[in-house]
């Protein structure tokens, strides 16, 4: 069934590890985060160790936290490389949230934090309404860390019309005049 149904699609050797970190950021994105996805299919100029998935993870404390992400196979052969054990290590230090292994490790630190709960019979459920959190909060900063389409989309919801404003006179209107 996978995230739609609530409960945890097959895990195991078969399965890629592009498809444990689809579903871990899914379940991130229901649970209200802020996604970025770090991971590339090809060799990039990237430092070597950083996780594969950030996210601001808004808590039912109303606290936004940072997660860093590492993504494996629910495979015993997966393996941390030495870069990642030493980020795993300093995010520890840091006391920084950081998750190594599949969607099954991600769901465990999710009822750590009560985002779900794990059903007795398999799957989980939500546990609290997190998906406006953080675009409420970020609502107050306005177009400065969001993206035009970001923004027209909070005007809406906050009942506002988006405004245009004249290239040429920086002046504010409602749309076409009539």
């Amino acid at each position: 069934m996978g995230i739609r149904g609530l409960a945890p699609a097959a895990s195991g050797p078969s399965r890629l590890e592009v498809e444990e970190q689809n579903e871990a950021m899914g379940l991130l994105r229901l649970c209200g985060a802020k996604v970025y996805s770090l991971s590339q299919r090809r060799r990039t100029g990237q430092t070597p160790g950083i996780p594969d998935v950030f996210a601001f993870v808004p808590l039912p404390s109303g606290v936004i936290v940072p997660l860093w992400l590492e993504v494996k196979r629910d495979d015993r052969r997966a393996k941390s490389s030495p870069e990642q054990v030493v980020f795993q290590l300093l995010c520890k230090l840091a006391e920084v949230h950081h998750v190594v292994g599949s969607v099954r490790q991600l769901e465990e630190w999710c009822v750590r934090h009560d985002l779900i709960a794990l059903k007795p019979g398999g799957g989980w459920r939500m546990l609290h309404a997190q998906h406006n959190v953080l675009a409420t909060r970020l609502a107050a900063f306005g177009p400065l860390f969001t993206s035009a389409g970001e923004r027209a989309l909070w005007s809406e919801r906050r009942g506002l019309e988006a405004e245009k404003r004249s290239p040429r006179t920086g002046v504010a209107s409602k749309g076409p005049k009539r």
